[in-house]
């Protein structure tokens, strides 16, 4: 390493730890006021706040990252470029893509530490999060296991259900067997198993029903129904509760899954949209990276920090919106799933490269 990639590589470092700094600590400070109402009213002790916002820490780091790799660029460029360090280099024969090399270099290497946190870090750290806030604040029982053969839960009212799969958004159940135990707890009262179910006002409405009831004296008597409604209380937020999140899954276990219920013959977008967003995140940090450059050396009689700030401000905004606009669009299915996960990747590098090409071919030049 000679000494322009090692003075480049510390300028770069300097911001970029600096901003995860504060922007973790903005993070954690947003997630502090709300969720504090709630800490206070479960009494919860100092360790307890203390181990949930630990637990959040790796979900900070990974979503803030980005945004740090975006300020940290145009920081270093733009004090190169004001302090006229730029134009010796480039008087010397160093190309505008030498000078921005190291800082490519370190946003290639920050997205593949994001990744690896995504993948071996986050999914425990948010699990531990979740069971804190769920059990120990909320108080919320535990009412469901995830299988390989679907989600069991076991509703308020008293029924074991077996889900094969469900869309939570639409409060459909498909592959579904439900255990009604009689009373007393003297073994079951019904056993049913329905192809799909949807939840409704009067309760849940199975088709392709297949129903075996047991009677006092232990006989059973099997009947089926092409349609029939049931007065299960089962509700969509005991659902939720049963859902595992994708934070809570690496990339391989959403993979997994997502195979699993195609197999199945059903399609979840938003799982499959998840799936490519756990490869096409980290690389936020390269998009970002790229976007700056143009910018970071752009020739201008303004300069520091407080410019470079505002204008890396205003280019995530953009980038988060698109991104967010096509991950809500691919979980409705109007947008193919690598395309909603990486649609504002492919944009804002077209953008970046015309910017960074264009302004390279000008007489002024970006890079004079």
């Amino acid at each position: 390493m000679n000494i322009l990639d090692r003075y480049i590589y510390g300028l770069f470092f300097r911001y970029f730890f600096a901003g995860m700094a504060l922007l973790t600590s903005l993070f954690s400070m947003i997630i502090f006021f709300e969720v504090v109402g709630d800490f206070v009213r479960a009494r919860s002790s100092a360790g307890l706040i203390a181990a949930y916002f630990f637990y959040r820490l790796p979900e900070a780091v990974y979503y803030m990252a980005p945004m740090a790799v975006l300020t940290a660029s145009i920081i270093a460029l733009s004090i190169m470029t004001k302090q006229k360090e730029t134009m010796v280099l480039m008087s010397c024969g160093v190309s505008a893509f030498r000078i921005t090399r190291p800082i490519m270099a370190a946003a290639v290497l920050i997205a593949a530490a994001t990744f690896i946190l995504g993948e071996y870090v986050l999914p425990s750290a948010w699990a531990n999060a979740t069971d804190i806030w769920s059990h120990k604040v909320k108080g919320y029982r535990t009412i469901s296991a995830v299988k390989q053969n679907g989600v069991w839960i076991k509703s308020d009212s008293g029924e074991i259900w077996n889900i094969g799969y469900f869309n939570l958004a639409d409060g459909i159940v498909y592959d579904v067997t439900v255990v009604e135990i009689a009373p007393g707890n003297e073994g079951f009262a019904a056993i049913i198993h329905s192809g799909a179910g949807r939840l409704n006002a009067g309760g849940w409405t199975f088709t392709d029903v297949r129903e075996r009831r047991f009677t006092p004296e232990g006989e059973a008597v099997d009947e089926t129904f092409r349609e029939k409604t049931y007065p299960f209380a089962l509700g969509a937020s005991e659902m939720k509760h049963a859902e595992k999140k994708p934070e809570e899954m690496n990339l391989h276990e959403i993979a997994a899954y997502v195979r699993q219920i195609e197999k199945a013959g059903y399609k979840d977008a938003r799982y499959t949209v998840d799936m490519y967003a756990k490869i096409t995140f980290p690389l936020i940090s390269v998009v970002m990276a790229a976007l700056a450059i143009p910018f970071g050396l752009k020739s201008s009689r303004a300069g520091g920090a407080l410019p470079a700030v505002t204008l890396a401000v205003v280019l995530g905004f953009m980038f988060w919106f698109f991104y967010s606009m096509g991950i809500s669009l691919g979980h409705s299915g109007k947008l193919p799933p690598p395309l909603a996960a990486g649609g504002a990747h492919l944009l804002f590098l077209f953008a970046a490269a015309y910017i960074f090409l264009s302004g390279y071919h000008t007489r002024e030049g970006l890079f004079r």
